[in-house]
C-alpha cells in the first residue's frame, strides 16, 4: 500500500510567507503625509508638468466632441503624449527651464526620434518596450491632481475615461496646444513636421503660451466669494512659496532649501516678515515635524543595517546602546542647544541630522530629543501644526509621547533607554507589517518587512529608505515654472510678472 503524503495547511494555499519590499516601517509618516495632500491640493510627486494638465484637458474636449469611445480615446492620448515628447526631444539642449526633466516617455522613445518619421503602431503600443505601459498613458499619475482641480471629471462607467471638468476653459487650451492634434493624425510622425512647434509645444514652454496662463490662474486664483477652502489653501501655498524662493540659488534643491527655510528661518516665526501668510504656521509646524519623521527614519535604517550579517536581538540593541554617549537621558537632552522658533538655517537642528549615507545614531537621537522639546514649547499655530489632533498625542514615536518617555527617563543612562528603544522599534515595526500585510493569489501571506525575525536572530533582506518624507514643494515650483509663474536657469529661482500679479 503506497503511503500517502502529510500535508499540513490548506491544500490550496502553498506554504510559507513571501517577504516583499514595503514603505513607512515604522508608520511615523502619516501625519506629514496627510497635511502635505492638504496644504498642496492638485500637484503630487508624480506630476512634474504642467503641460500635462492642459494636453489632458485638450484630449479629454476632443474626445466628447467627437463621442469617442474607451478605446479611441486611450489611443488619442497615447499619441498626443508621443508628439509631447518628439518636441521635448527636438528641443534638446535649449530646454528651457533649468532641471525641469524631460517630457514622459521621452527616454524610452529617444531611440526612434532618431529616424525621421516615427511609426505611431510602434510608439504608442501599451506594452513592455513602448513608451508606457498603461493604456491611458500618462494620464493615472494626474488623474487625481486634474480632478482636484475641476479640470477633468470621470464618465460613469467608462474604466477611466476623462471628461472636461467644471473649470476647463477649452479656448487657451485648444489656443496653446492645437498642433497638437493635427500632428498626432495619421499612420506615422514626421520629425520635421514636429520641427516648426518645438518652442510652442515643448514641457518648458507652456509658460509662454494660452494654456499655461490659463492653468497659472487655476493654480494661483482664489475663489471669488473665498468659498472654495482647497484653492484658498493652494493659493496661500503659492504665494509663501514663490517668496521663498525668489532670488534663491537653483543648484541647490528646493525641497531641501525651502524646507529648511519654512523650518528655522528667523523669517518665519511669529512676528517676522512672513508670518502673516495664511499659511505660514501651517508650513513651519509642518517641516519642523519632518526633521522628527525623518530621524526616526534614518535610526531605523541604521538599526536594520546592524542585522545585515545576522545578529541576535540583544546584541542588536546593545550595538544601539554602545553608539550613545555616557551620560543620562536627562544630562543629554538638557545639553542640547536650544535652536528655539528663531533659529537660522546654520544653527541648531540643522546641524543635529546627520546627511548623506552615514548615519549617526547619537545625532538622530538629538533630532528626535529637540522634537520632543518642541512638542511641548511651541506655541500657537505653528503648535496646532506640528502636533496635530489631540487625539494623537499620546501615540506611540509622536513627540509629545517621546516627550513623555524621555521625561520618564531622564535618570536612566542614555545607553539603557537606547536599548529599551531598540526593542520598541523591532515590535512596532513587526505590528506595522503585519497590519499592511496580504493574500498572495497562491495563499500566502505577503509581509512588507527588510527585517527578518527567527527566534532571537534578526537577519535583513537589504538597506531601508533614509529619505525626507517629501513636501511636494519641488514639484509644486516646476508646475509653476511650467505655466509661467515663475522661471530658473543654472543660477537662480525668480518669479515672473505674471506670478507677480497673480500671487500679490
Amino acid at each position: 500500500m503506497q503511503e500517502q503524503a502529510h500535508r499540513v495547511g490548506a491544500a490550496w494555499s502553498a506554504s510559507g510567507l513571501r517577504l516583499i519590499d514595503g514603505k513607512y516601517p515604522l508608520a511615523v509618516e502619516r501625519y506629514v503625509l496627510r497635511q502635505v495632500a492638504r496644504l498642496v491640493p492638485g500637484v503630487t510627486t508624480v506630476t512634474p508638468h504642467a503641460r500635462y494638465y492642459a494636453l489632458h484637458a485638450l484630449v479629454a474636449t476632443e474626445a466628447e466632441e467627437r463621442a469617442l469611445g474607451n478605446t479611441e480615446t486611450q489611443e488619442l492620448l497615447r499619441r498626443c503624449e508621443v508628439v509631447l515628447a518628439a518636441a521635448s526631444h527636438l528641443h534638446g539642449e535649449d530646454h528651457g527651464l533649468y532641471g525641469l526633466p524631460q517630457a514622459h516617455g521621452e527616454g524610452r522613445l529617444r531611440g526612434l526620434f532618431t529616424a525621421s518619421a516615427v511609426e505611431f503602431a510602434a510608439a504608442v503600443r501599451p506594452a513592455e518596450g513602448g513608451y508606457t505601459r498603461s493604456k491611458w498613458g500618462f494620464l493615472p499619475p494626474y488623474q487625481t491632481s486634474e480632478r482636484e482641480l475641476g479640470i477633468l471629471t470621470a464618465v460613469r462607467g467608462s474604466a477611466g475615461r476623462p471628461a472636461p471638468g467644471p473649470r476647463l476653459d477649452r479656448s487657451p487650451v485648444r489656443e496653446g496646444l492645437e498642433p497638437v492634434l493635427d500632428l498626432a493624425r495619421g499612420e506615422e510622425l514626421r520629425m520635421a513636421d514636429v520641427e516648426p512647434y518645438v518652442e510652442q509645444l515643448c514641457v518648458c514652454r507652456g509658460g509662454a503660451q494660452p494654456d499655461g496662463r490659463w492653468l497659472a490662474e487655476l493654480l494661483c486664483r482664489a475663489s471669488e466669494d473665498g468659498s472654495d477652502e482647497v484653492a484658498s489653501r493652494r493659493r496661500e501655498t503659492v504665494r509663501l512659496l514663490t517668496r521663498v524662493l525668489d532670488g534663491h540659488p537653483s543648484e541647490r534643491p528646493v525641497e531641501e532649501a525651502v524646507g529648511e527655510f519654512l523650518a528655522l528661518d528667523p523669517r518665519m516665526s511669529e512676528g517676522g516678515e512672513l508670518a502673516g501668510y495664511v499659511c505660514a504656521a501651517d508650513w513651519r509646524g509642518l517641516a519642523l515635524r519632518n526633521y522628527s519623521v525623518t530621524a526616526w527614519r534614518r535610526l531605523w535604517s541604521w538599526l536594520v543595517g546592524q542585522a545585515a550579517e545576522g545578529v541576535h536581538q540583544a546584541e542588536w540593541a546593545d550595538r544601539f546602546a554602545r553608539a550613545m554617549p555616557p551620560g543620562t537621558v536627562g544630562e543629554f537632552w538638557d545639553a542640547l542647544p536650544t535652536p528655539g522658533i528663531g533659529a537660522t538655517p546654520n544653527s541648531g537642528t540643522a546641524r543635529f541630522g546627520s546627511t548623506g549615507s552615514e548615519i549617526r545614531p547619537e545625532k538622530e537621537f538629538a533630532v528626535l530629543a529637540q522634537g520632543a522639546r518642541w512638542a511641548e514649547e511651541l506655541t500657537g499655530d505653528t503648535a496646532r501644526a506640528y502636533n496635530g489632533p489631540p487625539n494623537e498625542h499620546g501615540q506611540e514615536l509622536h513627540p509629545r509621547w517621546f516627550a513623555a518617555y524621555l521625561t520618564d527617563r531622564r535618570s536612566l543612562p542614555l545607553a539603557e533607554c537606547a536599548r529599551e528603544l531598540a526593542v520598541i522599534l523591532l515590535r512596532r515595526s513587526a505590528r506595522v507589517a503585519l497590519a499592511k500585510s496580504r493574500p498572495a493569489p497562491d495563499g500566502r501571506l505577503r509581509l512588507p518587512t527588510k527585517l527578518q525575525q527567527r527566534d532571537s536572530f534578526l537577519f535583513t533582506r537589504g538597506p531601508e529608505g533614509t529619505s525626507r518624507v517629501i513636501l511636494r514643494l519641488n514639484r509644486l515650483a516646476y508646475v509653476l515654472a511650467g505655466c509661467g509663474v515663475l522661471t530658473v536657469d543654472a543660477q537662480s529661482w525668480r518669479v515672473t510678472e505674471l506670478g507677480r500679479e497673480l500671487c500679490a
